[in-house]
């Protein structure tokens, strides 16, 4: 039986990890040094005004250098780019202007899908990235296709993306003959970076062809590298800049008329339902390049809705974050709480959409009487403070409450009012504080959620919950590796039905008969726990990579009165290996390799008895075999994918092949 597990588990692999090596040759891990880096500089327009038409007739286009030279990411690492680029970079006192001139061999063979904003498509792209704070860990990056699809994303801790993130920019794009060409506006007021006479930033050039497949940067990006903020070039020339320190009001107003015919309303209900609203919210920079942001009874009609989901399970699901508020400086409150994949993954210390929900209480609208209820919590006002100081500090602080919002319920002849939500105060910080240039990254964050009581529903809810951690991350050798650690705790308090109804959710479910360590305690007033996490991977440089880690929570952990959480009490472990191939060989373009292992059991301690109740109270183990392979482009450009070959004891053996088009 140990010779069969050892030729599934162990063999098998290692055969095909032999057959596959030589069919693509190994890359230098040297090829491109950490260190190398790129300098482009920017000119400033002085007088002369620029037009974002995409045409490029200013005399300022003729005149000014640029930068090319592109190198390939895909798919011949290292080699210059198949299709000319050629960037330039202007500047004046309100924004930053760049003009990509894309040239195609093939111009009627561009590629262009129009989709909506932020969505990809198998189109051409350019781009360019701008690390502002020059920090090699933050980013904004602007992105364009032929179609003029604008697509902005925001990056934090190297290469962590924030799709969400919109900022206020202008494109246009057009098409010549011998290829195409974007022109780009960004308003300073768009980006964060102190005020200083001489600025030197971070800058990468990205240009994807999609008729062949080939994504090139204008400072290399190896395939086996750790992150991408970090390899950036420089940006030079920047003097003088307006930081533009003003003032900004976004004020609005809104008036609504509801009618209702005589057959569908209630006598009390007047018609026509008049309603109307005023708010906005405002922004103004601080010294040391720190933001306030203020928001008064803000109005969100106008942000996009969230996805329609059917979710029949016990746990909740998570939506983005749309509001502009809320996502303004979002990466400074990030505090992961899971690692990796499974029941281990997700969850955040601070979720901003606890703030201005949908009421906790939702009432039917039955035939025997109507109800007129809140579709959300109004948000009163919210003070914001976020940024970076020049001296590597990160600090943001947010305080918010929400309004007491209660339904109109018509019966018969009667009305009464329900309370569905009580009057709450969210209180969040965020401080981290950068060494080493940005490889070493100490921080911690504390929140706390205030309910006033005094209504039936504030009894079946916490009154105050606190959570806290730290955290730290740590890189060396040119971010091959990195190690990951943070420990949090939480308490609540409230009334015994609230504390009831965590003991009893879906999160724990103290009820159960078939565990020892926990204990179902109607008359608990608070409950109060402690989380942790660590990860230490080999993330970059070379074909071998690994990770181990693991996640601890302890029955009574909770967060998602400000945070997202779905599972507490558990333990987890795992061991990941992997080989992954980059350079195209005879026949396949790239391929991966790789194990992992995990153990995952109940938190099992008594807090009576001072000792592990059992050694293992549920064990799963999974040891998976996984490739990715990518077919070498032929001339229908089409490629096929290897996704995965799973392998269990106790389950059957499964492989699955899926063929995808590459055009």
């Amino acid at each position: 039986m140990r010779i069969k597990f050892l030729k599934q588990k162990i063999i098998l692999p290692t055969i095909v990890l032999g057959i596959l090596t030589p069919l693509c040759p190994i890359i230098s891990a040297e090829k491109y040094p950490a260190h190398l880096k790129k300098v482009a500089i920017a000119y400033r327009t002085r007088a002369e005004k620029i037009k974002i038409d995409g045409k490029l007739d200013e005399k300022i286009w003729n005149r000014l250098p640029g930068i090319s030279n592109f190198i390939q990411h895909e798919p011949e690492e290292g080699e210059i780019a198949s299709q000319k680029s050629f960037v330039q970079i202007a500047y004046d006192n309100e924004a930053l202007y760049i003009a990509f001139r894309a040239y195609d061999s093939k111009p009627n063979s561009i590629k262009k899908y129009l989709t909506r904003r932020d969505r990809d498509s198998p189109s051409d792209w350019v781009g360019f990235a701008v690390d502002s704070y020059h920090d090699r860990r933050t980013a904004f990056a602007f992105l364009v296709n032929p179609a003029d699809v604008k697509i902005d994303i925001r990056l934090s801790n190297d290469n962590v993306q924030d799709i969400n993130w919109d900022a206020i920019w202008d494109v246009a794009t057009h098409i010549y003959s011998n290829g195409w060409v974007a022109e780009f506006r960004v308003p300073y007021n768009q980006l964060r970076f102190p005020k200083e006479d001489s600025l030197s930033w971070g800058f990468q050039a990205m240009r994807v062809v999609s008729r062949i497949n080939e994504t090139s940067y204008w400072s290399p990006r190896p395939k086996d590298a750790a992150g991408f903020v970090s390899l950036f070039g420089t940006l030079e020339g920047l003097n003088r800049v307006n930081n533009v320190e003003s003032l900004q009001i976004l004020p609005y107003a809104m008036a609504t008329s509801h009618n209702k015919p005589p057959s569908e309303r209630h006598a009390d209900i007047q018609n026509p339902l008049n309603t109307y609203d005023i708010g906005g919210e405002i922004k103004y920079p601080f010294p040391n390049n720190l933001t306030l942001d203020l928001a008064i009874n803000p109005d969100y009609g106008q942000v996009e809705s969230d996805p329609s989901e059917f979710n029949l399970t016990a746990y909740e699901t998570y939506f983005d974050e749309k509001r502009p508020f809320f996502l303004e400086g979002s990466n400074l409150f990030n505090y992961k709480v899971g690692i990796g994949m499974g029941r281990m993954a997700g969850g955040h210390l601070f979720y901003s959409r606890r703030i201005g929900r949908i009421p906790h209480t939702r009432l039917s609208n039955s035939l025997e009487f109507g109800v007129e209820q809140p579709p959300s919590t109004t948000i009163l006002g919210a003070a914001k403070i976020s940024g970076r100081t020049k001296n590597g500090w990160s600090i943001g602080i947010l305080n918010a409450m929400t309004k007491e919002e209660q339904a109109t319920i018509y019966e018969a002849n009667t009305k009464r009012r329900q309370v569905v939500e009580p009057l709450s105060n969210y209180f969040v910080s965020r401080i981290q504080r950068d060494f080493n240039q940005g490889r070493t990254v100490l921080g911690g964050m504390a929140t706390n959620v205030y309910r006033q009581p005094g209504s039936e529903l504030a009894k079946l809810l916490p009154r105050t919950a606190t959570t806290g951690g730290i955290d730290l991350t740590h890189k060396w050798e040119h971010h091959t590796y990195e190690f990951n650690f943070s420990i949090m705790g939480s308490h609540i308090s409230g009334d015994t039905l609230a504390i009831q109804r965590e003991q009893l959710s879906s999160a724990r479910y103290y009820q159960r008969p078939d565990v020892e360590h926990l204990k179902y305690n109607p008359k608990r007033t608070y409950l109060a726990g402690f989380a942790g996490r660590f990860n230490l991977r080999k993330v970059g440089t070379g074909h071998w990579k690994w990770a181990v880690g693991g996640v601890t929570r302890s029955p009574g952990f909770e967060i998602n009165d400000i945070g997202f959480m779905q599972t507490a009490d558990f333990n987890s472990f795992f061991v990941w290996l992997g080989y992954n191939e980059y350079t195209p060989g005879i026949i396949l373009r790239t391929y991966s390799v790789s194990s992992k292992a995990w153990k995952y059991f109940e938190f099992c301690y008594s807090y009576r008895k001072r000792r592990p109740v059992r050694a293992v109270c549920a064990i799963h183990k999974l040891l998976e075999f996984s490739t990715l392979a990518y077919q070498k482009p032929t001339k229908s450009r089409h490629r096929i994918v290897a996704r995965r070959a799973g392998f269990s004891p106790s389950r059957s053996y499964k492989y699955v092949l899926s063929a995808a088009d590459g055009q």
